[in-house]
């Protein structure tokens, strides 16, 4: 039989010793590795998947806050009630209806959307030519599409882009299946802030998302604001591709699995967009479960048949509620290609198994040569392999030869420490890179959730230092005018207030001047370094401009104690946070720029109305008095006057009596636009016995005019509810306006009524009013040019009369030419809803 020589049998066991050896170290390696990539793979695809979520629901809650503070401005109120005016007032120029006056300004301006005056000086255009800037600014600002105001019966009064919704009814008209239709219902029924999905939209021509919110004037709904969003909009968000590698992206996903947003594969799908492409259904595990308002991370097969690592999450675009149970809900899916995610470990892999055969070569050259001297320190390197193969990497060989055995022990220690400082190398830079996107991911949600600059750049700036281990962190706002940097937070709290000139020297300052960043890991060679007392520690320094697209909102500056600290892995996710910061920023500007607006305004209209109230109860109290002792002196009651001084009283207390008359309707206006006008509302008004009073009245106001004035009232004019001495007041303004002015023919006040309302005109032969002068009529202390030669009156009877006849839920508006009269319409509800017989009246506008 046949014995091996002890060569050969050490020779075949130091082999096999050493590939068992290779294989288990290589192995642990390998899976070690592999286990640390796919972690970080998972920590980073789910810190991305959070980043796009936060700036996600930024931009819906920016849409949302943007959507109610331009309705809350007093131009929107204000405008819409003009748009109204000037469709109800029924301007000839446009016909003598409501659907003829909207078909024709539909034609005079949706074949020109950029058109401001239609030259046609109508009560439209002249509104129109009033705030078409505004809208338009404020379109072009926020980068919406279009702009629509909707009057509270659905009729869209107003357009930016004019396109085909434009003067047509969101309930009956073509639209009124829209989702559009649908979020203006929901509005209207609430006075909420409402959202749609992203739809295709006719009119637009595009995929676009709207924002809806109530327009209101003293607690009443006027209409609904609508503003327009592209859906390149969310696209902006998602477009990036930074930490998503070769194959990686981030898309969104509505209820009907189609795509909110562009697919980064759309010229591998083969179209021309994925957006609401009907042909690519994105049913996958991750759109389903994000859809039911699950969160996970797995490996799945993704949309395009392929293994992909993909991390979802739902976003709630509307909440359910009882007008819409299901609400809209967005799949928000991140995902990469799990074959991209494991090509690190495979090539871990093949480095390994590459130092395996090296290290088995090379040992079975060293064993077929020393295989006789080294059985003894072959056993202790056996064992020592073992220890390593089991996860004691720390374990090494100690042989104390200086031949071959002792340099094959000295590379097997080689070999150990190197594997050891591969995978302790390899786990920390895993744990620096995900610390460092959860710091950034953490830094951007405060950032979007603070809108007080004074509250939100200190706190960044703490957040960032202590979050990265920085020395010092700054915070400048440049300013463009003067062309300067003002440090508005820092960590060194001696150094705020400091203003840099950006055209002088500083990091800072060269950054905001190339908008690029600007780094210097090793502050001493750098030519742009300033040198502070305040910060003598300073050894690398990185400035990072904070832009939105090319406007430098300000400048991030970030300095460490250590030269070299910045890394170029790092400078992604830092360029990243300063843009963040930017939107912050510039969306906390904008805030407080329009709540200083508001306020402004608020004051100033309280501060008017509390004077002309104050004012008025003033001035009457002792008019009346002196009103009295007129009357009594011209009655003889302290002794006989002559006929020429009873004349003089009898002047004196007529023209009291015209001056206390201005003064109560100065109270009144001051009272309605302070709100606390009060009706005393009863049921059962007969409105023909009220009617008939004022057609008496007014003979006694025409005095000797040749001008006849009669009534046609109808037989059974149904009794109404509201206040009885408003409803009179309304009226008889109007006869008592008819009256001043017609100087021959007649004067008519007619009254019908259909099922819930009733209408009374009064139309007179007088020199009526010019279209231009229509929106006067019903102006606050305004009159026509005929009223300025007349001579006589305030300019506040209409506008009062509109006032309260609105007050009880109905109308005021007229039609005339001149040389053609004038008829006023008042339309009065029978039974108003709003309104509530009581005892000590309700509070109008309170």
């Amino acid at each position: 039989m046949f014995t091996p020589s002890i060569r050969s049998k050490l020779l075949i066991a130091f082999l096999a010793i050493t590939l068992l050896s290779t294989v288990l170290i290589g192995s642990i390696s390998f899976i070690t590795s592999r286990n640390a990539l796919e972690s970080e793979a998972f920590a980073g695809i789910e810190a991305l998947r959070e980043t796009r979520l936060a700036q996600i629901q930024f931009w819906l809650d920016a849409h949302r806050r943007n959507v109610g503070i331009i309705a809350e401005n007093p131009t929107v109120s204000t405008s819409i009630r003009a748009f109204t005016n000037a469709v109800n007032n029924r301007d000839v120029v446009y016909g003598n209806s409501r659907s003829d006056s909207m078909s024709g300004i539909q034609q005079a301006y949706a074949a020109h959307p950029d058109l401001v005056d239609a030259g046609d000086q109508s009560i439209y255009t002249t509104s129109h030519n009033r705030f078409h800037d505004f809208y338009r600014d404020t379109v072009n600002l926020y980068g919406y599409s279009d702009l629509l105001l909707v009057e509270d019966n659905g009729d869209v009064l107003y357009s930016v882009a004019k396109n085909n919704e434009f003067m047509t009814s969101l309930l009956t008209g073509p639209y009124r299946h829209t989702a559009l239709s649908d979020a203006f219902r929901r509005t209207v029924a609430t006075r909420n802030i409402s959202v749609t999905d992203l739809i295709y939209y006719e009119p637009a021509g595009e995929p676009v998302m709207f924002f809806t919110a109530p327009i209101l004037f003293n607690d009443r709904l006027l209409g609904v604001l609508v503003i327009e969003v592209p859906s390149a909009s969310i696209g902006d968000i998602l477009a990036g591709t930074g930490g998503l590698g070769e194959t990686g992206e981030s898309y969104i996903v509505g209820n009907d699995l189609m795509f909110r947003s562009e697919s980064r594969f759309v010229e591998e799908l083969g179209v021309d967009t994925t957006i609401l492409n009907p042909g690519i259904q994105v049913n996958t595990v991750a759109t389903r479960l994000a859809i039911n308002r699950h969160v996970d991370t797995q490996v799945i097969d993704g949309y395009r048949d392929v293994r992909v690592l993909s991390a979802w999450t739902p976003v709630e675009v509307l909440p359910s509620s009882e007008e819409n149970p299901e609400g809209i809900v967005w799949a928000l899916v991140v995902e990469k290609e799990f074959s991209e995610v494991v090509q690190p470990a495979n090539d871990l892999l093949v480095t390994l198994v590459g130092i395996g055969v090296v290290i088995t070569v090379t040992i079975l050259a060293v064993a077929f040569i020393l295989s006789g001297q080294i059985s003894s320190p072959i056993t202790q390197l056996t064992h020592t392999a073992n220890r390593i193969a089991s996860g004691q990497l720390d374990q090494r060989v100690v042989v104390d030869a200086t031949d071959e055995v002792g340099v094959l022990a000295n590379a097997f220690n080689s070999m150990a420490d190197q594997l050891k400082e591969l995978i302790n190398n390899l786990e920390e830079r895993v744990s620096a890179r995900t610390r460092d996107l959860e710091i950034a991911a953490n830094v951007s949600k405060q950032a979007v959730s603070v809108l007080d600059l004074n509250d939100l750049l200190p706190g960044l700036a703490e957040s960032t230092r202590d979050g990265f281990g920085l020395y010092h962190v700054s915070v400048f706002l440049y300013e463009p005018e003067t062309r300067t940097l003002h440090l508005k937070a820092c960590t060194e709290k001696r150094a705020t207030g400091v203003i840099f000139d950006v055209d002088k020297q500083g990091i800072a300052a060269c950054a905001a001047r190339s908008g690029e960043l600007v780094l210097a890991n090793d502050v001493r060679e750098s030519p742009d370094y300033y040198y502070s007392e305040l910060l003598p520690d300073t050894a690398s320094e990185i400035a990072l401009p904070m832009k939105i697209g090319k406007r430098i909102i300000g400048v991030l500056d970030l300095q460490s104690s250590q030269a070299g600290y910045f890394r170029q892995e790092d400078l992604r996710v830092l360029t990243s946070l300063a843009e963040q910061i930017a939107i912050a920023v510039r969306n906390a500007q904008l805030f407080s720029e329009l709540q200083e607006a508001r306020k402004e305004a608020e004051t100033a209209n309280q501060a008017k109305s509390y004077f002309l109230a104050t004012m008025s109860h003033e001035l009457r109290t002792p008019l009346n008095g002196i009103l009295n002792f007129t009357r009594f002196v011209a009655d003889g009651m302290f002794g006989e006057v002559n006929p020429k001084q009873e004349e003089t009283l009898r002047k004196a207390f007529n023209n009291g009596k015209h001056l206390l008359a201005l003064i109560n309707d100065v109270l009144d206006i001051s009272k309605i636009e302070s709100g606390t006008l009060r009706l005393f509302v009863e049921d059962d008004i007969d409105l023909k016995a009220e009617l008939l009073s004022i057609v008496q009245t007014g003979n006694t106001l025409l005095k000797d005019k040749p001008v006849d004035i009669r009534s046609v009232i109808d037989r059974d004019l149904p009794r109404v509810r509201g206040d009885r001495r408003r409803i009179r007041q309304i009226v008889y303004n109007v006869v008592a306006n008819a009256c001043k002015f017609t100087e021959e023919g007649e004067i008519v006040v007619r009254a019908t009524a259909d099922e819930d309302e009733v209408l009374i005109t009064v139309s007179d032969t007088g020199p009526g009013i010019a279209s231009e002068d229509h929106a006067a009529v019903f102006e606050v202390f305004t009159q026509t040019e005929s009223g300025i030669r007349q001579g006589e009156g305030t300019g506040l009877g209409m506008p009062i009369s509109r006032k309260l006849a609105e007050a009880h839920g109905g109308r005021l508006w007229l039609e005339s030419a001149p040389d053609e009269g004038a008829t006023f319409y008042v339309v009065l509800p029978i039974a108003s809803r709003s309104l509530k017989p009581t005892l000590g009246g309700m509070v109008y506008g309170g």
